[in-house]
């Protein structure tokens, strides 16, 4: 579908930069005509206006013949000068001076376009009270540029189409990179979310299914496998969950509640749940008492979770994950660190990017992405820092309780109040 769809854009791309190229070559071929035949022509006039005020400048009183003869030499230098190829002075009593590469016979008045032993020529002729002056150049050169213009556009054109086709590949290749990835990762979100419900349906269909094939079961055994069909529902609510969060994130409707919270009992929840679910791991809070914040409670529970399960699964089998915060002056940091083989470098570009995922960890890779994202809700940034074999911190800031923080700064300092 996507090769189908870059060579549409490329042919696209292609047929329409050479048409405009094209179009562009022979309308500047045509203007290049027009600008030389105009050219020619004023100069045509030009000439055919010196060559008669030199006539009108001799006396009047002289025969016309004489005068058409005394301007012979100069019209001649005139010619040369101005590239005639040809000019014919002719006046009222029929006498006439002629020269140039060959006779001019009458002509009507005006512009006209004549050919010569195969040669085309531009002529011009002026009709006054005492005569006509004809002069003509050769339009050889025009006619010569002009072929050479549309051989040089005819040459260009295949060797235009073929470096738009190529542009247009490469562009192509280039723009439709992000597109690849993004059905990459759809395909491995479809895989995914196929394989995170398959299992606990299958868990759940199996364990009704034995639990249906037994004609008395025993109590022991049916809350044994309604525990088991428990946990699967469970996970699967967290998937649903999850899918949900990224819909509405992505929606614009991702609204936070902003109500106090106490900081240490929601990291010592956070690490209490999923003590649970990493037993190798152990988990720690380091969180002064009293500190309270604003923020939505079920989603900002989440965020830490991600965060701290994330620190679980690249913590060494017996490791440590501290969830600590420290309050400041109208905010507190929350932290969550672990001491694990630190971030890769190949994935740190796209660490937060949805359905990225490091190794073979299971999940969507939606944690850190819902994580950023509430975080983000919350008006605040979360950053990190890692090194190898050292560790990885995540860390946010959010708004303190001013309330809450009055409080306790009056509750353990007696003499302020």
């Amino acid at each position: 579908m996507l090769r189908r769809l870059r060579t549409t854009l490329v042919a696209w791309y292609a047929s329409t930069l050479v048409a405009c190229i094209l179009l562009f070559g022979i309308c500047g071929i045509f203007v290049l005509h027009l600008v030389l035949m105009r050219e020619i022509d004023a100069t045509l006039v030009s000439t055919a206006g010196l060559l008669q005020t030199s006539v009108d400048e001799l006396p009047r009183e002289a025969p016309v013949s004489q005068r058409l003869q005394t301007i012979a030499d100069e019209t001649r230098e005139v010619a040369r000068g101005y590239r005639l190829a040809a000019f014919r002075l002719a006046g009222a009593d029929g006498l006439m001076v002629t020269g140039g590469r060959f006779r001019l016979g009458p002509l009507p008045a005006g512009f006209s376009d004549s050919t010569v032993n195969g040669k085309p020529y531009r002529t011009y002729t002026r009709i006054g009270r005492d005569g006509s002056i004809a002069v003509a150049m050769s339009r050889h050169f025009d006619r010569e540029l002009m072929h050479k213009s549309w051989l040089a556009l005819a040459i260009l054109s295949p060797l235009m189409l073929g470096m738009s086709i190529g542009g247009g590949l490469w562009l192509a290749a280039r723009a439709s990179a992000p597109i690849d990835a993004a059905f990459e990762r759809l395909k491995r979100f479809t895989a995914d979310v196929s394989h995170e419900l398959r299992t606990p349906l299958a868990i759940v269909q199996a364990e009704v299914d034995v639990g249906l094939a037994k004609e008395e079961p025993a109590i022991q055994d049916l809350v044994r496998r309604l525990t088991r069909i428990g946990k699967a529902n469970e996970r699967m609510v967290q998937l649903v969950s999850d899918l949900f969060l990224w819909v509405r994130q992505d929606s614009g409707r991702l609204i936070m509640r902003r109500e106090s919270l106490p900081v240490a009992e929601l990291l010592e929840e956070v690490a209490a749940g999923l003590a649970l679910v990493h037993p190798s791991i152990r988990f720690r809070v380091d969180a002064p008492e009293g500190l309270s914040c604003l923020g939505d409670p079920v989603h900002l529970r989440q965020a830490l979770l991600n965060l701290a399960d994330n620190a679980a699964h690249h913590s060494r089998c017996g490791g440590e994950v501290v969830l600590s915060a420290r309050a400041e002056s109208s905010r507190a940091t929350l932290a969550v660190e672990d001491h694990g083989a630190g971030i890769s470098p190949d994935i740190l570009q796209h660490l937060f990017d949805r359905f990225s995922r490091s190794g073979d960890r299971p999940g969507l890779g939606l944690g850190l992405a819902i994580s950023r994202a509430i975080v983000d809700a919350h008006e605040s940034t979360l950053e990190f820092a890692t090194e190898p074999e050292v560790g990885t911190r995540f860390w946010f800031k959010i708004e303190r309780d001013p309330v809450a923080a009055s409080v306790h700064e009056n509750a353990t300092n007696p003499d302020l109040s």
